[in-house]
Formats: structure tokens, C-alpha cells, sequence
């Protein structure tokens, strides 16, 4: 199954998958990703990158993937639901979560790193 999520992506088997979930505003920090990525494929070249959401940073985010030349490791879908959502986050190999705001509450029952 996760094969084929990614093969609908465009997004190779092997190919290590990043998930990035959420509004594309300032304050979730698309961009703060969008910006890490070449570092990214200095390293794993064959990562992939899907954004899913919309939001005012959208116009900027494909800019930025234009001057990154970061096109061909990023897929932009826009509002994705459902059971595709849900098939998204079984395929992913790491969920990122950036976020400009240090205290915003997160409610989960899985621990999760907190910078002090």
C-alpha cells in the first residue's frame, strides 16, 4: 500500500518520504522546511517532500521551491482529506511539524521533544 500512495504522488518506493501537514501561514513555518530541504538532498538525495495544505505562503513556497531548484523533490497538493490524508500519513517516513510559535499546546499522548 505504501507503495502505491507514493506512486500516486510521484514519489519513488525507496524514496524517503517528508509529510508536512498543516495551513501554509507564517506562523506553522512552511517555509522554515521549504528552506531546510537542500540541505536535506545534500544528504539523501532521493528525498521527497509533500505539503499538504493551503494557505497565504503558497505563492511563496513555489517561488522559493523555483529558486531552490528544489522542483523535483517536492510535491505541493494543496487541501488533501480523508482517506488520502489518512493514506499520506501511512506512507510518510517522517512527519515534520515546524511551527514559529514556541508555545503552542500540543495535545497528544505521545511525548514529543520540547526546546527549552
Amino acid at each position: 500500500m505504501r507503495a502505491e500512495v507514493k506512486r500516486r504522488y510521484r514519489v519513488g518506493c525507496l524514496d524517503p518520504t517528508v509529510l508536512f501537514v498543516g495551513r501554509l501561514v507564517v506562523q506553522k513555518g512552511p517555509d522554515i522546511l521549504m528552506g531546510a530541504i537542500p540541505i536535506v538532498l545534500e544528504a539523501h538525495s532521493h528525498a521527497r517532500f509533500v505539503f499538504v495544505g493551503h494557505g497565504d505562503l503558497w505563492q511563496k513556497l513555489i517561488q522559493m521551491s523555483d529558486d531552490l531548484r528544489i522542483g523535483h523533490a517536492l510535491r505541493l497538493l494543496g487541501d488533501v482529506r480523508g482517506k488520502s490524508l489518512n493514506d499520506l500519513f501511512l506512507a510518510c517516513d517522517v512527519l515534520v511539524i515546524p511551527s514559529r510559535c514556541l508555545d503552542c499546546k500540543i495535545r497528544s499522548s505521545t511525548p514529543i521533544g520540547r526546546r527549552n
